[in-house]
């Protein structure tokens, strides 16, 4: 609760002066626009605004305070909005008296209310606004979707992004597509995938692959979107859909793969005594009793690992490592900071091997990384820790191989390696063909949903039958048909045009299949030209200097996203939007906080 009458200015100034600067600011800002406003008006219209106007002159004046009025009403909602979605203010502050009286009557006068529901209304109405520009914005893109579950405040959420790379502003963009609660089974998460696409309009045929982390029913929910893929396309019974279907792959999460691969090198290097140790140092450390001595020498409080923060066994060690003289000097007065000389050079070791995996993880989140940039650093990496030639970077360096087998299983992880100059050469022979086939076969398939869809039997509906279609076209009445025409002879007619439809349809059916086949044929004498092109510049300067057949495939591949973190920091913004001052946060209010925080309110 906030603290009522005269204490709730003080309690802003002190607690929360950003929120406190912006009320006042707002305030001022609202006071000015009205008086300045007002003062410009024609001064009949000031007198007497109840007046009806009687000149051209006093009518252009009402326009203007129409249109001021306008502006200054969305101005006040834009900071009510920035309040709750950007700084989280919980809706019960705007029902404080103090609240009331500073920003209320002000607000008032422009028509905006900000009781409980009519925040929650501006919230929804924003939320379905920017929901329908980005419905737009991503119509027929073909892209990734991004999927990650978790556990905040004993309620399990889940949330889905998209990425796609954008031909006209040549950027890839990310947007999230919304959070939320679930019962965590394989075929629950698969409906909430295809609620957001349904949502935003997203077709299957858009979709070309899913990256979450390894958890086995998010990898069981991508199987099943697949298979919805498989049964789409052959309920709508065209044959050159089958031919070149292009099922949705799963990619596992770069940055979860190599935290394993680093947990387990760990585990197994013989280290994890050491690492014990100084673990409980540092928490000692932090101890009433050490704490102040700790404080007095100046230096920083060391910070602790925990299982699920990335790459914090290293700051952990690191820290420690700067902080050794603190150290030993206070042991003397704390036993339980000692640590003999050796166990401090096998922490060198330790960090040594920590530090490039760490600066690995950082780089890898990035959501600009095309797959051919992250696979430079991965094998980098590699090469690094095989170079460092100390145990712990050895078992790194071997967990990591053991690891990449499940991780560049994916074909289109490897197409979009592939079209990469700089980093094809990185691949084996084997997995060079594998990208090769794959970006042979994306490319058809970007061709044939960008084409404008061809009936493949006819105008009606999926499945329907030529004999169905010659029941249902219009046919002559009764009053025109021809009293000499034989019920019999009338139906071996419309049997032969039916068998002429028939004919007709197949014939087009195999025109198009040898379209799809010199089209095919075409792009795989184009990619030819990729192996004479300069390894040393950069992706997309080389895309165009690609051929054009090739070039929007190139594009839309090189948007592949290699981590799931960006989704995963989605949860970050639950842990601060549902706090403490918002236990009973609706989901649908949660959802629309969420999306708004990070697709924008504009």
């Amino acid at each position: 609760m906030y603290p009522s009458t005269h204490t709730l200015k003080r309690h802003l100034k002190r607690k929360h002066i950003e929120t406190f600067e912006r009320c006042i600011s707002a305030a001022n800002e609202l006071s000015t626009n009205i008086q300045s406003q007002t003062t410009a008006l024609p001064a009949a219209f000031v007198s007497s605004s109840s007046s009806i106007p009687q000149s051209s002159n006093e009518v252009s004046a009402t326009k203007t305070q129409v249109i001021i009025k306008k502006k200054s009403t969305r101005d006040a909602e834009d900071f009510i909005m920035g309040l709750v979605v950007d700084k989280e203010v919980p809706l019960n502050f705007f029902e404080n008296e103090q609240w009331k009286k500073y920003m209320g009557e002000e607000l008032k006068k422009l028509g905006v209310s900000t009781n409980r529901d009519a925040i929650k209304t501006m919230l929804a109405e924003r939320e379905k606004k920017r929901q329908k520009n980005l419905t737009n914005i991503m119509k027929n893109k073909s892209m990734f979707l991004k999927i990650d579950s978790c556990k905040r405040h004993l309620t399990k959420y889940f949330a889905v992004s998209a990425q796609f790379f954008d031909s006209m502003d040549m950027k890839v963009h990310y947007f999230t597509l919304g959070i939320s609660e679930i019962t965590e089974t394989s075929v629950n998460l698969k409906h909430l995938v295809e609620k957001s696409m349904k949502k935003f309009e997203i077709h299957h045929k858009q979709v070309i692959a899913v990256v979450s982390n390894n958890a086995a029913n998010i990898i069981e929910a991508v199987q099943q979107l697949s298979r919805a893929d498989v049964e789409l396309a052959m309920e709508e019974e065209d044959d050159n859909t089958l031919e070149s279907l292009f099922l949705i792959e799963h990619v596992r999460c770069a940055a979860h793969t190599l935290q394993l691969a680093i947990r387990d090198g760990l585990r197994t290097c013989g280290f994890a005594i050491v690492i014990a140790e100084i673990r409980d140092i540092c928490k000692s450390s932090r101890s009433s009793g050490i704490a102040s001595d700790w404080r007095n020498m100046g230096q920083p409080p060391l910070s602790v690992d925990m299982a699920t923060r990335w790459g914090s066994t290293f700051v952990m060690i690191d820290g420690a490592i700067k902080a050794k003289n603190t150290i030993q000097t206070l042991e003397a007065r704390h036993p339980e900071l000692y640590m003999n000389e050796e166990k401090w050079a096998q922490l060198v070791v330790v960090r040594d091997a920590l530090e490039p995996a760490y600066a690995t993880t950082k780089a890898i989140q990035s959501l600009s990384l095309s797959p051919g940039e992250f696979f430079y650093k991965w094998k980098l990496l590699e090469h690094t820790l095989t170079r460092l030639n100390s145990v712990v970077s050895q078992r790194i360096a071997e967990e990591m191989t053991a690891r990449a087998s499940q991780l560049f299983e994916n074909d289109v992880l490897l197409a979009g390696i592939y079209i990469d100059l700089k980093s094809r050469d990185l691949l084996s022979t084997e997995e060079q063909q594998r990208g090769r086939t794959c970006f042979i076969d994306l490319a058809l398939h970007l061709h044939l949903t960008a084409a404008p869809s061809q009936p493949s039997a006819s105008s009606s509906t999926p499945g329907e039958t030529s004999s169905q279609r010659s029941t249902s076209s219009p046919t002559l009445s009764d009053e025109t048909q021809s009293p000499l025409v034989e019920p019999c002879a009338q139906e071996s007619f419309e049997e032969q045009l039916n068998v002429k439809a028939q004919e007709r349809i197949n014939q087009k059916q195999q025109h198009d299949r040898m379209e799809l086949i010199q089209y095919k044929r075409m792009i795989t004498q184009q990619i030819e030209v990729l192996e004479t092109q300069d390894r040393n510049k950069g992706l997309i300067e080389s895309i165009s200097e690609y051929p054009p057949v090739l070039q929007q495939a190139c594009l839309v591949t090189s948007a592949m996203p290699t981590t799931s973190v960006s989704v995963e920091r989605l949860f970050w913004y639950v842990k601060f939007i549902k706090s403490d001052k918002r236990p009973d946060l609706d989901e649908e209010s949660l959802n629309g906080l969420v999306f708004l925080k990070t697709n924008g309110i504009d």
